[in-house]
């Protein structure tokens, strides 16, 4: 009954203080637990994958799709392993993890660094290129290099950190990083964002820098240095080849000596060459932050060090292509950027660590995965003019006069310039291993794939206790997305036209499955090839037939600001308020971009869900426009057994629009300029976008309103705050007010507002008849900037002068850096009973030092009673201080609830304390953890006295090394003492009674041969020797006044055997898939007995495809095809794979050539052989031979003075039978001879080893066939 009082405590002052309800699209971080360790309970059933619908962030539609598949928990620590799947992740560029297309492994973390405009220690100088003209020293290009400029400095740099870059001819085009680079932190226990600040001068990389918070989330960042890091790794993975770094550089020139091993090879420059004294740019320039060291609220640090490193570098054609800037054109010849230009740096870097106020630690580990594949991505910006006929539509609504923008015009006579961005993931860090204090998570990467050939899938996952059995395994089974392209044909080594496609994750018990996860897919449209043109503005699929270095066509509106200018065209802007310029290219979305997404979900238990996608919509001045991507339609529950159940969404406002918005468009067009007398309306198009997507709360398109209804259940609809009511703010410059009134000017930062936005409004609840049941009402007066500064800034410009030339020039800009918290002020909850409103209001203070600490919650209940609670955190409270205060603070556990007060009618009624102090006698030791030791709860108005024992409940006697308790002492004197074994991990024994204090004080002989016996208990017959153990140390009680309770275990399944004082054991039995099967009394008779049963395994057929052709054509007209495929789960089977497999081939074979039969065609030839370079032909024909080749007969005479060892034109095919590609052929005649068919129809033969017999004038005589398709 003591314990139970105790346990109640805890949870009443967990409960009472530490929940809000859910006002946030996506879970809110307003968690408040005091963690105790709890005494082993009778364990209970193991919980079932049930059949449910899947939570959906209704503000953007987006379905929560996780599966679970194990949860690491030691101390304070809880990691949850799953695979997620999004989505928004099905672009066109967007290569498949090894996890599959979608899919990603939850398992730990990393911190990522996000550019905003320039990054943070950028200090670009160029040195202007232009052709000899004797003045300066002339290179054997022809070129002489001129004065230097400083173009870029981040906003970590200034100009004066290098001697003689800050006078007012280098900087006199100088721009300066708008914004920081943001850095997102994200584990399990932590998501916080932040930046970097320098305070020091003069600029030294040995220095540290500060972190800027930017979430009030109270996390803290130690401070970070910057170091050189090792790259040896990566040497023979480094850098880009010379064909694609300076594509126009002559071969002779780069392989001129040592076999292109030297310094001039764009690969060397970057490698370094061994013996030369240059080391490499990847060493010169491999200089980025060494790690992170976060501490979340709680006092649990995490370290990030582990890092993948990136490569980048443009390519320019031509010997003297400018290097081109949106900012400004500087002359930089092919060959010389590379040094200037070449970048290598960490991409992320991955959580190694996490370790909590008990000492409790978990480890990731991680394994390199190398490669030299590179990305090739061209950049071309260009201008077109708006139709005048399109300006008269919107003449009246420009101002008149002539206006130039100075920075979309710096591009010289407004050309594509010729440049490609290369870039890679040299080094990937893919997880290993996770290990804790009683097992490991080890990750397997097995199957070489098609569609990364450097990489590997993921294909098991299995935890094991410390001992080495396997507690949970998991297999993942794979096929492939293939693109149906023209150019990725069936059977193509191309590794771009598919994709890894995850179909199942089978469950596994001593290597046999026994449950799995089936998954099924949309692809019923075409997947195109990674990196297809065939993309919307956002880039997804379209389906479009867009060609390279095309402009696209869009939309303009004036006086819109940022939204004038619209990245596409849409049939729902066609009033005369849009005029439409038009591009050979289209980028507008389609519904093409819900190809590839997951459609199904079948679970283990035979239930399934289905989910069905519309493309997501938005409200632009009054016209609902198709958006890209994806959002719920509907959920269809099918709990295997008959039942099925449908839950659809409406995204629309009460007048029936869609209720989606946005922030703004990509910023791809530019306004350039505008001469109202020749009515001249000039914009600039580029094939990227020019400043980061603005997202809210991580999709395109929010919503507003939304309506949840499930049939016969009534409906919910959803209000949340979105774009409208917190948009962004943006820069303010000193000019250009024309440009910024017509489209998105300047356009390289902005102020994001997202923690804002998604947040919920109103709910309200009907009826199936439309009567409203409830409502909930939710106010943010509570939203605060913590901390607010203008940055003022300069951006490199063109200014035309008044002969029509452009010269550098600046432009200052400023704009807002703020952090701030965003929490909900009050919730208002009406219920309506009979018609009339019952209201229980609840207000939310919180505290001013740390505002992510909830301080109060005042509830006003419907009959006017008003309960209000106080929390104080470590700093509210002036009884602790001195040096336990400066550690706990020092840890920053500054979010853990350690008092609070209930009044009633502002009379106080109750009172709760949790006193901390350190663990062990060595308080002044960094990694002394500072646990509960002391807990006081009072009634009515009287105060608790922490010096007092008067209210005192219990208190902590003793802590282990890892932080459990080992001995406590209840309000009237009870003591209870914790014995832990497997290594320190679970409890062995309880005692309680008067001498518990006395015995744990005499057993430490006693309690180390329990510990080693429980560290030893890995099977059977070591259990039962364990077992004897604990029952000679039971018998204690016999002759003290203590009642011994003792406990087995199979570590990370479950406990064995539970023995109370009075010896009756219970012995808890479990299948080889770890699940509670059987509990068992002392005389081993059955007390319960556990059923699990799951459906036998379904297997469903990949996809299968075979060409057929039309039969009958005969020899003088060739046949149609088709492709007559079945697609992946259209048959199933309770046998195997290959039963399903079969099934599909069968409908193939039964069905192929008939349909090929009865939709086909065949197309008569019209062709010829004419004479060649060899003389005249005689016996040549051409024909059908089959339907896919055609058959040729051709004879010549030999003639010796040809030369046939490189090929001479024996004749030419002319009419229909010309081939679309070269096809290739062979023939004996006196030897074997090469023949090829170009698709200008020459047929060219050629032999390498001439037979004896092979003698000028002998009569040469063809046979040969070549394919048709």
């Amino acid at each position: 009954m003591r314990k139970t009082a105790i346990i109640f405590f805890l949870a009443m002052f967990n409960d009472g203080y530490c929940q809000i309800d859910n006002v946030m699209a996506e879970p809110s971080n307003l968690e408040k637990r005091i963690s105790f360790n709890k005494l082993v309970v009778s364990p209970e059933t193991a919980a079932f994958h049930r059949v449910n619908f899947l939570p959906v962030n209704l503000y953007t539609g987006k379905p929560s799709i996780d599966i679970p598949l194990y949860v690491i928990k030691t101390g304070d620590i809880e990691i949850p392993i799953s695979l997620k799947y999004d989505i928004g992740a099905n672009k066109v560029d967007e290569v498949a993890t090894n996890t599959g297309w979608g899919w990603s492994l939850q398992a730990g973390g990393s911190v990522t660094r996000m550019v905003r405009d320039i990054e943070d220690h950028d200090y670009e100088k160029v040195f202007e290129v232009t052709a000899c003209d004797g003045t300066r020293y002339c290179d054997d290009f022809g070129l002489q290099i001129g004065d230097g400029k400083l173009l870029k400095t981040g906003y970590l740099r200034r100009a004066n950190d290098e001697s003689g870059w800050s006078d007012a001819a280098s900087i006199s085009n100088l721009s300066e990083d708008a914004l920081p680079d943001l850095f997102l932190a994200q584990a399990p226990g932590l998501s916080s964002q932040f930046h970097l600040e320098r305070n020091f001068t003069p600029y030294n990389t040995s220095q540290f820098y500060d972190a800027i918070v930017l979430d009030g989330s109270s996390t803290r960042v130690s401070r970070v240095s910057r170091k050189p890091f090792n790259v040896e790794t990566i040497k023979n993975f480094a850098g880009f080849s010379y064909q694609d770094a300076v594509p126009y550089i002559e071969y002779n020139y780069i392989f001129s000596s040592n076999n292109g091993v030297n310094e001039t090879n764009p690969l060397y420059q970057i490698r370094g060459i061994d013996g030369s004294p240059k080391p490499g740019l990847m060493r010169d320039k491999s200089i980025d932050y060494e790690d992170f060291n976060l501490v979340n609220n709680k006092g649990v640090n995490y370290l990030f060090s582990t890092y993948d490193i990136n490569e980048s570098l443009p390519s320019f054609d031509g010997t003297n292509t400018p290097y081109w800037r949106l900012d400004c054109s500087v002359l930089f010849p092919n060959l010389r950027h590379v040094a200037t230009t070449y970048r290598i740096q960490k991409n992320t870097w991955h959580l190694n660590k996490i370790r909590d106020n008990k000492n409790k630690e978990v480890n990731f580990s991680y394994k390199p995965v190398f490669t030299f594949n590179y990305e090739k991505s061209p950049v071309y910006v260009g201008s077109t003019n708006a139709d005048v006929a399109e300006v008269n539509k919107i003449y009246n609504s420009l101002e008149s006069g002539e206006y130039s923008n100075s920075m979309a015009a710096t591009i010289s006579n407004f050309e594509r310039p010729d440049y490609n961005n290369l870039y890679k993931t040299t080094q990937q860090q893919i997880l290993d291993k996770i290990t804790w204090d009683q097992g490991e998570v080890l990750f397997f990467y097995d199957l070489s794939r098609k569609d990364r050939l450097d990489s590997k899938a993921l294909t098991e996952i299995k935890v094991k206790n410390q001992a080495g059995n396997i507690i949970k395994h998991y297999k993942l089974n794979y096929s492939y997305f293939q693109s149906s392209d023209s150019d990725c044909p069936t059977g193509t080594q191309n590794e771009k036209c598919y994709r890894l496609k995850l179909d199942k994750i089978d469950d596994m018990v001593v290597g046999q499955q026994i449950s799995s996860y089936s998954l099924s897919y949309n692809q019923t449209v075409n997947i195109p090839k990674v990196n297809a043109l065939s993309k919307d503005f956002l880039g997804y699929y379209n389906g479009k037939p867009n060609q390279m270095f095309q402009q696209p066509g869009f939309t303009f509106s004036p006086n819109k600001n940022r939204l004038s200018v619209v990245p596409f065209q849409s049939d729902a802007l066609n009033t005369n308020e849009f005029i439409k310029v038009n591009g050979a290219a289209d980028i507008s979305p389609t519904n093409q971009s819900l190809n590839g997404l997951l459609t199904k979900i079948t679970y283990p238990t035979g239930g399934k869900t289905e989910f069905e996608y519309e493309n997501n919509m938005f409200n632009f001045y009054g016209k609902d426009v198709l958006s890209p991507g994806a959002r719920i339609k509907n959920q269809k529950l099918d709990d295997g057994k008959g039942n099925l159940i449908v839950k659809k969404y409406e995204y629309q406002t009460s007048d029936g629009k869609s209720s989606g918005t946005i922030l703004n468009f990509p910023k791809i067009i530019d306004l350039m300029s505008w001469n109202s007398a020749k009515k001249e309306l000039r914009f600039q198009a580029s094939n990227y976008v020019r400043s980061n997507i603005e997202l809210t709360q991580g999709a395109y398109v929010g919503y507003s309103r939304i309506i949840e209804k499930i049939e016969g259940n009534g409906l919910t609809e959803y209000i949340f705050n979105g774009p409208n009511e917190y948009p962004n703010e943006y820069e303010q410059t000193s000019g250009a007010s024309f440009f910024s009134k017509h489209s998105f000017y300047p356009g390289r930062a902005y102020v994001d507002h997202d923690n804002r936005r998604g947040t919920l409004s109103h709910k309200y609840v009907y009826s199936n008849n439309g009567i409203k049941l409830n409502e909930e009402n939710f106010k943010y007066d509570a939203y605060k900037e913590l901390n607010t500064k203008v940055r003022t800034y300069t951006v490199g410009v063109s200014v035309k002068d008044g002969n029509g030339s452009y010269k550098p020039g600046k432009e200052s800009q400023s704009i807002k850096i703020i952090s701030s918290i965003n929490r909900p002020s009050s919730k208002e909850v009406i219920e309506y009973l009979d018609g009339k409103p019952l209201t229980t209001k609840t207000e939310y203070a919180y505290a001013s030092n740390i505002p992510s600490n909830l301080a109060e919650e005042k509830t006003t209940f419907p009959s006017g009673e008003v309960i209000k609670k106080n929390i104080s955190y470590l700093n509210d409270l002036p009884d602790i201080a001195g040096p336990f205060a400066q550690v706990m603070n020092a840890k920053n556990m500054v979010s853990i609830p350690m008092g609070g007060k209930t009044f009633k009618n502002d009379i106080k009624v109750s009172e709760e304390r949790v006193v901390y102090a350190p663990a062990n006698a060595m308080a002044e030791e960094p990694t002394t953890p500072y646990l509960p030791k002391k807990y006081y709860k009072s009634f009515g108005p009287e105060n608790i006295v922490i010096t007092e024992d008067k209210h005192k409940v219990s208190s902590v006697d003793q802590y282990d090394s890892t932080g459990n308790t080992t001995q406590y002492t209840t309000a009237d004197g009870n003591t209870i003492g914790t014995i832990w074994g497997y290594n320190n991990t679970l409890p062995i024994a309880k005692i309680e009674g008067k001498d518990t204090a006395y015995l744990m004080g005499m057993l430490g002989t006693d309690i180390t041969s329990l510990k080693n016996a429980s560290n030893n208990d890995i099977s059977k017959d070591a259990e039962n020797v364990f077992l004897e153990k604990l029952n000679t140390f039971q018998k204690r009680q016999d002759y003290m006044d203590v009642s011994i309770t003792t406990y087995t275990h199979d570590p990370l399944i479950g406990v064995t055997n539970i023995t109370p004082p009075s010896g009756n054991r219970m012995s808890y039995i479990y299948n080889t898939a770890n699940q509670l099967e059987k509990v068992l009394d002392v005389n081993t008779q059955l007390v319960k007995e556990y059923k699990y049963n799951y459906i036998p395994t379904q297997y469903f057929n990949v996809t299968k495809s075979q060409k057929f052709y039309k039969s009958g054509c005969g020899t003088s007209a060739i046949s149609s095809f088709i492709d007559y495929t079945v697609a992946a789960g259209t048959y199933s089977s309770l046998i195997s794979q290959a039963d399903a497999d079969q099934q599909a081939q069968n409908e193939i074979n039964s069905k192929g050539q008939i349909v090929a039969d009865t939709q086909g065609s065949c197309t008569s030839i019209s062709c010829n052989i004419s004479q060649g370079n060899a003389g005249p032909l005689k016996n040549n024909f051409i024909n059908v031979n089959n339907s896919t080749d055609y058959k040729v007969r051709l004879g010549f005479k030999y003639n010796s003075s040809l030369s046939w060892n490189t090929g001479v034109i024996v004749g030419k095919i002319n009419g229909t039978c010309v081939p679309s590609s070269d096809r290739s052929s062979s023939a004996y005649a006196n030897g074997i001879w090469m023949l090829t068919i170009d698709t200008n129809g020459n047929i060219i033969a050629k032999i390498t080893s001439a037979s004896p017999s092979l003698v000028q004038g002998i009569d040469l005589d063809f046979n040969f066939t070549y394919s048709i398709y």
